[in-house]
């Protein structure tokens, strides 16, 4: 049983399949289209580079926020909550922690 009644197609047997490949015209098209992949990709990865630099500023922001507020609520709490404070205004000295929680979100 030869390839040809099977169905193969070889290169010896197919010129045209041969002279495609051999064809010099198509080697630019696929630089081209790999150098478009690899300026998209840098495009890309930059566009993603700078949201991460956003992301992590803001990220810093709150964990600065978080800490100022833990530290205002720290300093009173020291001072055995002195009656004009924030705090002791509020009436957050004798809250559970996680009612503290809930009336600060609510109010602020």
């Amino acid at each position: 049983m030869t390839n040809t009644e099977v169905g193969v197609r070889t290169m010896d047997r197919d010129p045209d399949l041969c002279s495609l490949l051999a064809d010099d015209r198509s080697i630019p098209v696929t630089v081209a289209t790999h150098d478009l992949q690899r300026s998209v990709l840098r495009q890309f990865l930059s566009i993603a580079g700078m949201f991460m630099r956003i992301f992590n500023l803001v990220c810093i922001m709150l964990l600065i926020g978080h800490w100022n507020g833990c530290l205002q609520f720290f300093v009173p709490m020291l001072l055995e909550y002195p009656s004009n404070s924030w705090v002791a205004i509020n009436e957050l000295q004798v809250n559970t922690p996680s009612e503290s929680f809930i009336i600060n979100k609510i109010m602020f």
